[in-house]
């Protein structure tokens, strides 16, 4: 029973030790072909004790699945986002933010343009 237990703190530890990311709120930054950059340094901070001085950018990949949309769930395209854009960035897959840029690569599923 006594191991049993240790397995469970154990278990509950490294689940919550690390939190995956579903979506990214942030300043959109930078724009190029296909490739938003995203202000994501509270992603990157909720899964450790990293730097408030420094800030993270995230690669935001898009494809032709993702979708655009405004917050009245209207279509848009790329060319409607501009720098210094608030969006909101669903992620394809739930990543562990990190401060390593390889950790801040993702592809979006779905954008939201907040006007």
């Amino acid at each position: 029973m006594k191991d049993l237990a240790g397995i469970l703190f154990f278990l509950v530890f490294i689940l919550t030790g690390c939190s995956e990311t579903t979506s990214i709120y942030g300043e959109l930054t930078k724009i190029e072909e296909n490739i938003f950059f995203v202000e994501c340094s509270d992603a990157v901070r909720e899964n450790g004790d990293y730097s408030t001085d420094v800030g993270y950018l995230c690669i935001v990949q898009i494809t032709e699945n993702t979708t655009l949309r405004n917050q009245s769930r209207e279509n848009l395209s790329v060319e409607d986002f501009r720098e210094g854009n608030t969006i909101q960035v669903t992620l394809k897959e739930p990543k562990t933010m990190e401060p390593s840029e390889i950790s801040r690569k993702v592809e979006a599923k779905q954008i939201i343009l907040y006007e």
